[in-house]
């Protein structure tokens, strides 16, 4: 498997022998890096739209589950030992697959996923960082003030204060979510 172009955190050699899980993170990282924004109005651009297909939805929609479920593919990530396609794209069913198959919890770790959910509304990122305080992420679909309804791929701070307002929140294992073919 070839290095991402726009991955520049690891070497050629890095990146192959890293799991799928620890590059993924990367590859957040490198879209952040390039400056991934939406473009041409809501939930639209070039980068938007692939994250969207990927996911097998073709108009403008919420992409923060499809910028994480892209950057697992792109690292090499089993297809099959992820959500759905369709599923891919739902912060609910994201949380539905953690708890279905025993990687849902409350404990915040580096390459994890971390989301939160209020009402049927939510928001998933890739935990960077954890500190005392809360964790660092890259995450899709957010701004500056931290909405999970913005327009660019961007490193955010969530304090575990903030993230316990939301009605519910946790972290999700990518332990053993394979290589894909």
């Amino acid at each position: 498997m070839t290095k991402p172009y726009f991955v520049k955190t690891f070497t050629e050699f890095d990146w192959k022998t890293a799991i799928p899980k620890v590059r993924a993170l990367h590859v957040a990282r490198g879209y952040q890096k390039l400056g991934v924004q939406e473009d041409g109005g809501e939930n639209k651009g070039p980068f938007i739209k692939r994250f969207l297909q990927r996911v097998g939805i073709m108009k403008p929609a919420p992409w923060c589950g499809a910028f994480v479920y892209d950057c697992l593919i792109v690292a090499g990530a089993d297809p099959s030992m992820l959500p759905g396609k369709g599923a891919a794209a739902s912060v609910c069913q994201w949380r539905n697959w953690a708890k279905k198959t025993g990687r849902l919890g409350q404990v915040p770790a580096r390459y994890k996923l971390g989301y939160w959910l209020d009402g049927g509304k939510g928001h998933i990122f890739f935990v960077a960082e954890v500190t005392g305080s809360g964790v660092r992420t890259i995450e899709g679909n957010t701004n500056a003030k931290g909405s999970r309804e913005g327009d660019a791929v961007a490193e955010k701070f969530r304090t575990f204060s903030e993230l316990k307002t939301h009605g519910q929140y946790g972290f999700i294992s990518l332990d053993g979510i394979g290589e894909g073919r």
